[in-house]
C-alpha cells in the first residue's frame, strides 16, 4: 500500500482557511511563534528554485526549509511566508534519489530512507530494522495562484508490513528580503500561531498595521504538539504535526490523487 498525504500553504489574507477553522470552532490551539536572529543570506548553492508569478520558494535538495546561509524560504512579494519546514520520516532525514523541475512552477524530489534501527522496546521484532531503500518517498510541489501545494507519497517496497511515521515541523518569520541579505530592518510582532489537527496559521502584525497570514493545510489530520527546543528533536520549528500509518508489504501502487 501506498499512502499519500498533501500540504497547501497559502499566502497572506487568503480568507478560506480562516473562515474554516473559526466555523470548527473546536480543536484550535495558539502556539508561541520561533523567534530568533535570521541568517545573512550568503550563498544560493545547491538550492532548488520554484516560481511563479510574486511566490517563489527556495528549499535545499531534501526539499526542507530550514535557517542557513541560503536564505531558504516560501516567499511572496518579497517577504518570507515560511521559514522552516522540514520533513523526517521514521525520525530520520531521506536519502535523495532524484530531483526534477519540469516546469519553473513544479518540482518533484524523489527520495528513499536510510537504514533505520528497529525501536528497541519493539517486543514484536526486537532488533529488526527498516533496511535502507525500502521505502519509495516522493515529494511532489506546485505553485499555482498565490498558493504552494505538496503532495508526499510513500510507498513500501519491503518484504514485510511496515508502520510509518512521517513528522513536519513549521515556522514562519515573516522576514522581508531585505532583512534576509542581512540589512537591518525594525521588525513588527509574531503573533501566536493559530492551529488545529489539520491546519495552522501563522499570523504577523506589521510596523504599518497591516496584519498578515499565512495558512498551512493538510488534507489528513495529524497530531499537533508545539517544538520545545530541549526535547532533542527540535528541527527548527514552532510547531510539529506527525502521521502514522501502516503500509502493507510489497505494494508499490500510488493510489490516485490530485
Amino acid at each position: 500500500m501506498a499512502r499519500e498525504t498533501q500540504e497547501r500553504a497559502t499566502a497572506p489574507d487568503a480568507p478560506a482557511p480562516v473562515k474554516a477553522a473559526a466555523a470548527a470552532g473546536e480543536g484550535i490551539r495558539f502556539f508561541e511563534p520561533r523567534v530568533g536572529p535570521i541568517e545573512k543570506a550568503t550563498d544560493l548553492g545547491s538550492v532548488q528554485v520554484l516560481k511563479h508569478g510574486n511566490m517563489f520558494l527556495l528549499t535545499d535538495q531534501f526539499g526542507d526549509i530550514h535557517s542557513d546561509s541560503r536564505g531558504l524560504g516560501l516567499y511572496r512579494n518579497d517577504t518570507r511566508l515560511l521559514s522552516c519546514s522540514v520533513l523526517r520520516v521514521a525520525g530520520a532525514r531521506p536519502v535523495v534519489l532524484q530531483g526534477s523541475t519540469g516546469a519553473n512552477f513544479r518540482g518533484v524530489i524523489q527520495l528513499t530512507n536510510p537504514t533505520l534501527d528497529r525501536n528497541p522496546d519493539d517486543k514484536i521484532r526486537p532488533g529488526q530494522g527498516l533496511v535502507g531503500k525500502k521505502l519509495g518517498i516522493t515529494r511532489d510541489r506546485l505553485i499555482s495562484g498565490d498558493a504552494l501545494r505538496e503532495r508526499v507519497t510513500i510507498v513500501n517496497f519491503s518484504e514485510r508490513d511496515e508502520t510509518v511515521e512521517l513528522t513536519l515541523e513549521l515556522a514562519d518569520d515573516a522576514a522581508d528580503i531585505f532583512e534576509v541579505r542581512g540589512y537591518p530592518r525594525d521588525r513588527g510582532t509574531l503573533m501566536a500561531i493559530a492551529a488545529d489537527d489539520e491546519r495552522a496559521t501563522f499570523r504577523y502584525d506589521g510596523l504599518d498595521g497591516h496584519r498578515s497570514r499565512t495558512h498551512v493545510a493538510f488534507s489528513e489530520p495529524g497530531s499537533l504538539q508545539a517544538v520545545r527546543p530541549d526535547d532533542g528533536r527540535d528541527l527548527g520549528g514552532a510547531v510539529r504535526y506527525t502521521w502514522s500509518w501502516p503500509l502493507g508489504a510489497g505494494d508499490g501502487t500510488v493510489p490516485a490523487g490530485g
